[in-house]
């Protein structure tokens, strides 16, 4: 599954593969030049989670839905 997401993410030029020939073979994936602009939000939101664990955690095992006012949608343009 892992796989498929980032060659999919690699199809729409967002993720740059690299394979290593050895043994054994090695693949690195990494964000393509031109989304690097992305490490800086993505670091303050691993960042907001890892201080949220416990809730986020919790949240996820009490089977709970979200309530419907708390989702937020985002439009890209």
């Amino acid at each position: 599954m892992l796989v498929k997401k980032l060659r999919a993410l690699g199809h729409h030029a967002l993720t740059e593969r690299r394979f290593y020939a050895g043994t054994p073979p090695r693949v690195e994936y990494r964000l393509s030049a031109s989304d690097r602009s992305l490490e800086y939000p993505l670091a303050v939101l691993l960042e907001w989670s890892v201080g949220q664990e416990k809730q986020i955690y919790e949240a996820s095992t009490t089977g709970d839905e979200m309530r419907a006012d708390s989702v937020v949608r985002v439009s890209i343009p």
